[in-house]
């Protein structure tokens, strides 16, 4: 206890100190105050095409959630990508629940466990057409929602699919060439190697990344990436352009935060440069 510290007085211990994020304009007196550091705001590269509404106010519980689903009816009727925001994890299930009424396809992110693994695919994917996203503040952060999808993250999806054999790999590969002679040299390697799912996962990471490597099947497992990637980039451009058209990403928060910054956050998941 004599030992620990704040991570206040901790910072302040460096000798220069300076930082860099999207929200901390509603701090500056507090950034102030602590650590006697002025917040300067760089304005963005291209102007704002973002439009931010004024707040609703409902009388019940139940009229605002019938609102949100309404609205995410709407936007999932037209093909536009929603993402819901909501400050707890009970509030999140009540939507979804709500959304499974309606029969709109959404996909959960919240701090359960068995929606963690996946947490950076689903909000990776959150700008496709017609995709329903509903996150707690904290589920995301850090992953780009990039408009029509993430190519990256599909090339990578596609590449721990395709060392399988199953009905779902043979209708991911369909006639193209190119990754049926993929879909049979990974087999082959993985039973060359004696490589388990684990440890494919784990060297695909590897490969997705830019990094410097040695290892010739990593290297292999690059290559084929890139193959993806690129075929993704292509079919991804026409959906980017719809799904622009359509107004892009329509960010919606259930509820204020205890703090601006997180409602801020959640906001500037549209319109970023």
């Amino acid at each position: 206890t004599l030992a620990s510290v704040t991570y206040q007085n901790f910072f302040l211990l460096y000798p220069k100190l300076s930082g860099m994020t999207g929200t901390a304009k509603t701090e500056a007196s507090e950034l102030d105050k602590i650590y006697g550091l002025e917040v300067i705001s760089v304005p963005t590269n291209k102007s704002m095409k973002r439009q931010d509404f004024s707040d609703l106010v409902y009388k019940s519980q139940y009229a605002k959630w019938k609102a949100v689903a309404d609205e995410c009816l709407d936007m999932h009727t037209l093909g536009r990508p929603v993402l819901i925001g909501t400050t707890s994890v009970e509030k999140s299930e009540l939507l979804s629940s709500l959304l499974v009424e309606y029969g709109i396809p959404h996909n959960l992110l919240n701090a359960k466990p068995e929606n963690i693994k996946r947490e950076s695919e689903i909000i990776a994917q959150a700008g496709r057409k017609g995709a329903v996203t509903i996150a707690t503040n904290m589920a995301g952060r850090g992953t780009d929602i990039l408009l029509g999808g993430n190519s990256g993250y599909m090339a990578k999806a596609a590449l721990q699919q395709l060392h399988k054999s199953d009905e779902t790999t043979k209708m991911l590969i369909g006639t193209d060439s190119k990754l049926i002679t993929l879909n049979k040299f990974l087999i082959e390697q993985l039973k060359k190697f004696s490589i388990n799912e684990e440890e494919l996962n784990a060297k695909i990471a590897i490969a997705c990344e830019k990094g410097f490597i040695e290892d010739p099947f990593i290297i292999t497992l690059r290559a084929s990436y890139q193959v993806l990637e690129d075929q993704y980039k292509t079919l991804i451009e026409k959906e980017r352009q719809e799904v622009i058209k359509l107004g892009g990403l329509h960010v919606i928060g259930t509820e204020r935060h205890e703090s601006r910054r997180i409602d801020n956050q959640l906001r500037g998941r549209a319109g970023r440069q």
